[in-house]
């Protein structure tokens, strides 16, 4: 028998150590919560004759390989009338992967919010361990003319100011020099990743299917060749564990369809042995002997 007094010392270091770990998981969750604010400067931001663009990722499908960003667009004075509108046409150029890739605002418009598309390059199936890569191409000139067959810009400078963050994501930055400063350019390398979070439930979710599966197969084990008694509430267990863990599997974080690393890792192993631990113990119960 414990004593009473190791019993409160236990019960007290059990506390402890869940105060320390719910400290940790809430700072990291405050951690992954933060979004990233960066700043990039094509010009100072002191200027009257710029526009100030900001970029906040909205949404990430790594399925289709896509990365959408919506640009806001803040005008500063020497480019707007008292009116709050613009003085001279302004069109933005991207690199979307979707739709449209340029937006012009004309003179005596505002300009509204743009989305742009970004394709990113990964492979979904390493889930939860894959990664990808993606650019945003970002240009702003005045309106495009034509000279002796040749075409004129005249670029309109700006600043970039970036907002990444998408729950389950982590996403790594950084600007790529431009080789010229002609125009006025931005171009982002976005690195996107799983978030530490989201990847260690999908571990979590992982190893609790592949222990279930471990105390299925030795209750099956114990039935088969240990001689036990067939009970009939087997059946209900084996069966409702054996559809019970695809939704299980479903709900990793932003996991994808049936077929990722994660899925040869424990899903489909996991999803096999149960189902021939249940055949096995209904073949045993059909064909063994009663006993008197």
């Amino acid at each position: 028998m414990i004593s009473r007094k190791l019993q409160i010392i236990i019960i007290l270091s059990c506390f402890i150590l869940f105060i320390v770990a719910y400290s940790r998981l809430l700072a990291g969750y405050r951690i992954e919560s933060e979004q990233t604010f960066q700043h990039f400067l094509q010009t100072s931001k002191s200027r009257k004759d710029i526009v100030q663009v900001l970029a906040h990722v909205v949404s990430i499908n790594p399925v289709k390989g896509e990365l959408m960003i919506r640009l806001q667009f803040e005008p500063q004075d020497d480019l707007l009338d008292e009116d709050d509108l613009l003085i001279g046409s302004v069109t933005v150029y991207t690199n979307s992967a979707a739709g449209k890739t340029d937006a012009t605002f004309k003179k005596g418009e505002s300009m509204q919010p743009i989305d742009v598309t970004i394709a990113m390059e990964g492979k979904s199936s390493h889930f939860p361990w894959d990664n990808y890569n993606g650019t945003l191409w970002v240009c702003l000139a005045s309106e495009r003319e034509i000279s002796s067959g040749n075409e004129r810009w005249t670029a309109v400078p700006f600043t970039l100011d970036l907002k990444a963050g998408v729950p389950g994501f982590r996403i790594d930055t950084r600007e790529i020099p431009q080789k010229t400063k002609e125009f006025s350019v931005a171009e982002i390398h976005f690195k996107v990743e799983r978030s530490n979070s989201a990847r260690s439930f999908s571990i979590f979710i992982m190893l609790l299917i592949g222990l279930l599966t471990v105390v299925a197969f030795l209750a099956g084990f114990t039935v088969v060749a240990g001689g036990r008694k067939v009970e009939l509430t087997m059946f209900s267990w084996l069966g409702a564990q054996l559809f019970a863990m695809m939704p299980l599997r479903n709900a990793m974080p932003g996991a994808p369809p049936v077929g990722c690393l994660a899925d040869y890792l424990s899903f489909f192993w996991a999803e096999a042995i149960t189902a021939a631990t249940l055949i096995a113990v209904i073949l045993t119960w059909i064909l063994r002997k009663p006993t008197s």
